[in-house]
């Protein structure tokens, strides 16, 4: 099912120009974390809460700047608003 799910999500045609080539492929990067960081559990089934535990771990764990943390919340966007139709915010 998650082998689908990434196939549609490569080759979803964003209504935004500007999200295509490199910046979809770290994008989807970023999602792929997200969700092993989420034991591969559907992003349907994954809340506001969860989110921001996995940006907190990014913060913590990982050490990443501010910069990074918010490209993977970017990234997170574009998965829940734009690809399955779920406003976050």
């Amino acid at each position: 099912p998650f082998t689908t799910f990434f196939h549609l999500l490569i080759d979803f045609p964003s209504p935004n120009p500007s999200i295509r080539g490199a910046k979809l492929e770290n994008y989807i990067s970023w999602i792929k974390r997200h969700l092993l960081f989420h034991q591969m559990r559907h992003p349907r089934e994954i809340g506001r809460l969860e989110i921001e535990s996995f940006l907190s771990h990014l913060a913590r764990s990982c050490n990443v700047a501010s910069y990074t943390q918010n490209l993977a919340f970017t990234a997170e966007l574009f998965l829940y608003q734009e690809v399955l139709g779920v406003d976050l915010i």
